[in-house]
């Protein structure tokens, strides 16, 4: 059995690919038996910040072209059939060499071609929609998918009904067995203060990393920090906040996990994939939703089920350090925070979907 995962750009579209592959690494029954002919390859952007995560995941990963359609009229609408031959052409060429059983998608323009190519030769293909607002991308898929896969309720009226299952969010398995005492470890902490975690999506937030530099001694006054600013965000004053403020450029696999689980507050954007995991380890979370997106929607769903706090940009970055400071010193609202945020998603997601994925794929 041989998956083709196509994502990339973001982490939005990645990691709930990469749950499934972790999953579908399992054993594939209760005896403990396990699929030996599984294999998996990867198709990304040449520039994304995918390629790290899924090379780390043992995955042959495949840089294609990637022809993005606006909802806005820009100079890519100029380009845009240039760039769609060339995405049609490098999939083509892709599929006709990996041969897949099945081709999976979860969002974004490079994963398009796979799927409308896949329908072409005959491969089942999957869909996976995580945001709250259905992407131009995924409703482009909907009629050549096989299965279309949603993370919310409200979202499933937007697909076809005959071939859509709500699921919720996949995570990887990995991300839940991390070592809160290894990460405090190595940033010097004593385990004494509470620690917050900083996270600014999967290529740092510059707004995000200016507010906490800015904030940087309030923070310090109430917890310990760890800070992931994002590649090559790591400014000198951060670099230079000393004990108890650690600045990382970027975590994955077990140093990810590791801060998870130390962390008693998380700063996050609302994108799904963090999202999910912060449902699945209970964190209490202020959530930074990304201006004119999709998270800001993800943010309302969580807001109104009572399981985050938010802050907008435009309330300014002395605002959201102050909110994560009061949370901090606050363990009844965290507690409250993290028994509504447990409840956001049904677990075992991922595990679900392999099931799904080995079923399309005749195993």
């Amino acid at each position: 059995m041989k998956i083709l995962f196509a994502g990339g750009g973001t982490l939005g579209p990645v990691t709930p690919l990469l749950a499934v592959a972790e999953a579908l690494r399992l054993p594939a029954d209760r005896h403990g038996a396990s699929d030996p002919d599984a294999s998996f390859a990867w198709a990304g952007t040449a520039r994304g910040p995918e390629r790290a995560l899924v090379e780390q995941a043992g995955i042959p990963f495949h840089a294609v072209p990637v022809a993005r359609l606006t909802r806005y009229a820009s100079a890519e609408w100029l380009v845009f059939p240039f760039k769609a031959a060339a995405a049609l052409f490098a999939a083509w060429r892709l599929l006709r060499r990996e041969r897949p059983d099945v081709v999976a998608s979860a969002g974004g323009f490079t994963g398009v071609p796979f799927v409308l190519l896949a329908r072409r030769f005959k491969i089942p293909s999957w869909i996976h929609q995580p945001d709250v607002r259905p992407v131009l991308s995924n409703r482009l898929c909907a009629g050549a998918a096989s299965l279309i896969t949603v993370a919310w309720p409200e979202t499933a009226a937007a697909f076809p009904k005959d071939k859509t299952l709500v699921v919720g969010q996949p995570v990887r398995p990995s991300i839940l067995r991390g070592d809160a005492s290894a990460a405090r470890a190595r940033y010097g902490f004593s385990g004494a203060r509470p620690v917050a975690l900083v996270l600014g999506g999967g290529g740092g937030s510059a707004w995000i990393n200016r507010a906490f530099e800015a904030g940087m001694e309030r923070m310090r006054a109430v917890a310990d920090v760890i800070h992931v600013t994002g590649r090559g965000k790591v400014t000198e004053g951060l670099r230079a906040a000393g004990p108890g403020y650690a600045a990382v450029e970027l975590l994955l696999g077990r140093d990810l996990a590791d801060a998870l689980a130390a962390a008693d507050v998380v700063v996050a954007r609302a994108g799904m994939g963090t999202l999910a995991e912060l449902s699945a380890l209970r964190k209490p979370c202020v959530l930074v939703p990304l201006p004119r997106s999709p998270q800001e929607e993800n943010a309302r769903a969580v807001l109104r089920r009572g399981a985050a706090v938010a802050v907008e940009q435009a309330r300014g970055g002395t605002a959201l350090v102050a909110q994560v400071a009061a949370l901090v010193g606050d363990k009844e609202k965290q507690r409250r925070l993290s028994e509504r945020i447990g409840a956001l998603f049904p677990g075992g997601a991922a595990e679900r979907l392999a099931e799904r994925v080995r079923a399309l794929a005749g195993r």
